[in-house]
């Protein structure tokens, strides 16, 4: 099994699943080494050599990718998962049956060393072991972030239990989501990203909202998501650009937004400026944070 201090890769989208992985793995004092899924294989292979992982759990999405380099790794055991593994039935049901047909799934299932989320589930639910959470230390790294890599390969960057924490006492000390326990919150952030970890799930599960994570993003599915009118959500400013010029901008009602937030990149004064305008003639009465 992991053990304390141990580093675990997760090469996940923003699925049940990864977060389910980003919690368990901190109980038993082992370290989250989230990587991007996006990147090609080269990169993926780097993130898992640099922390001498041995344990590896990936979308099965990416296996096709990932799978030839891990020859070359210290990586012993796989676990992958789909990302319809939490969908309730029949659309589990009807999604799986069409990508068994694809042979996107099964593919690595019979591999020695590889095993499937189902399996894996049912492989700790039938464990005698007792599960033993450490004592708390001080600066106990949490998870893994990474530089961009823009002029040579990324840096690891490891961040405490402490920083995420913290940043959830000032966000709730500061009234920053100015939400009550229950209401919607919508994660478009990538898990990957350090923000996504601490702003797009950590934070709002602390303040206890009722938090969505978006499994695959694109601008064009803005319309769909902030027509369920969340109280809160953070936007990258590329969006926040896409969302105020499009024609149906004028279909979205932001009178019930309390937290419009912006991640991944920062705002100028001046576009932050003509958002908060645009915004209000849609009913938004706050600003952007």
């Amino acid at each position: 099994g992991v053990t304390p201090g141990e580093i675990v890769s997760v090469c996940m989208p923003n699925t049940i699943e990864a977060l389910v992985l980003l919690y368990a793995i901190n109980q038993i004092g082992a370290v989250s080494n989230f990587i991007n899924i996006l990147k090609d294989a080269e990169y993926i292979q780097h993130c898992i050599d640099i922390t001498d992982s041995t344990v590896l759990f990936a979308f099965d999405g990416v296996m096709n990718k990932i799978a030839p380099i891990l020859a070359g790794t210290k990586v012993e055991k796989v676990v992958f998962t789909s990302a319809f593994e939490s969908l309730p039935f029949p659309k589990k049901q009807i999604v799986s049956t069409v990508a068994r047909k694809s042979g996107t799934i099964d593919g690595f299932a019979n591999t020695q060393g590889y095993m499937d989320w189902k399996s894996f589930s049912k492989l700790c639910q039938g464990s005698q072991k007792e599960i033993v959470t450490p004592a708390f230390q001080r600066n106990q790294p949490a998870f893994i972030e990474y530089t961009s890599g823009t002029t040579a390969l990324p840096k690891a960057i490891e961040l405490t239990n402490e920083t995420a924490n913290q940043k959830a006492i000032d966000y709730s000390f500061r009234k920053v989501f100015n939400s009550e326990r229950g209401e919607r919150y919508i994660n478009i952030i990538p898990l990957f990203v350090a923000f996504g970890i601490i702003i797009g799930a950590h934070v709002p599960m602390c303040l206890g909202l009722n938090t969505e994570q978006v499994l695959s993003f694109k601008n064009d599915d803005l319309f769909a998501i902030l027509k369920k009118n969340p109280e809160s959500w953070f936007l990258t400013p590329s969006s926040y650009s896409y969302l105020i010029n499009h024609p149906r901008f004028k279909e979205l009602d932001f009178s019930c937004t309390k937290l419009a937030g912006c991640g991944g990149d920062a705002l100028s004064a001046g576009q932050c400026r003509i958002v908060e305008s645009k915004m209000r003639e849609q009913g938004f009465t706050n600003n952007i944070t």
